[in-house]
Parts: structure tokens; sequence; C-alpha cells
């Protein structure tokens, strides 16, 4: 379970970035590239869901799907959704508009965000195992950590 969820984390990142990069850092990744590593998460993310079904059963409902196989049959589970979310992104991705790619972006960061809050209910502890690694974090991003360390206060622990 831990190695498909890295699996499925390390795929829905990807896709956020990709699209991160292409709204935010035009030129960075060439279209080239952009399709190359799409048309890669494109496989990893239908695998992905379907490794997945091993763990998350579909919620039967009525008769949906009735006259599937026994894996298909009724609706499949939130989590995967996740990452077919991801997984139509990039299939869809070279045919969209610049506007498009730009919202797919929020919605792969949505989609990556709530993954990862679920999964973490099935692989996370409940606890740390230090009161040093349980302590919460202050927020801090770079260019304040770049402007104290410009002052000589550079302090991260």
């Amino acid at each position: 379970m831990l190695n498909w969820s890295n699996r499925a984390i390390r795929a829905l990142q990807t896709t956020q970035l990709i699209c991160f990069f292409s709204k935010y850092h035009s030129g960075r990744l060439t279209p080239e590239k952009e399709a190359d590593e799409m048309l890669k998460l494109a496989f990893e993310t239908s695998i992905l869901v379907e490794q997945g079904r091993l763990f998350f059963k579909n919620k039967i409902v009525d008769d949906y799907g009735s006259k599937k196989p026994e894996a298909y049959r009724g609706y499949r589970a939130r989590i995967l959704d996740y990452i077919v979310v991801c997984h139509q992104i990039a299939c869809e991705w070279g045919e969209a508009s610049d506007e498009d790619k730009g919202i797919m972006h929020k919605i792969s960061e949505a989609c990556e965000r709530q993954f990862v809050s679920l999964v973490q209910k099935e692989v996370g502890r409940g606890q740390t195992a230090s009161v040093v690694t349980k302590q919460a974090g202050d927020g801090v991003h770079l260019q304040t950590l770049i402007n104290e360390a410009r002052r000589g206060h550079l302090d991260l622990g």
C-alpha cells in the first residue's frame, strides 16, 4: 500500500508540476518535453487506478455496472477518482487551450492534496515517534530565508 501510494503521489505531483511550469514558467519545459511527460503520466495513472482497485473496492449502488466484471461494478472509490482526473489531464493536455491548462493546474493541485489527505489516513501514523518531529513548522518561505541569510540571521532549526 505504501509503495502504491508513493507512486501515486509521484504521478499526481508530476502532473501538477508540469501544469505549474506550463502556466507560470513557460519555456522551462519545451512543448515536446511536456507532451512526452504527459504521455508517460497517462500510462502511469491508468496503471495506478487499476492497481488501486486491489485496495479500494467499488461501492455497489443499485444496479450500476451490474453487467461489468465484479471489480468494475458500482462506483469507483473516491480516492481513485483523484488519480483518474490526473489521468484525464494527461490525456487531454495536448489539445487543451492555455486557459484550460491554467485551470488544469488548479484541478491537479486540488487532486493531489485530496489524495494525500485520504491516503494519509490509510498509511500514515497517528502520531510521530519523536517529540521534535511533532512540532509544527512555521510556514517559512524561500524569500524570507534569503533575506535572513543576507542579514546573517539564518536559523532553520
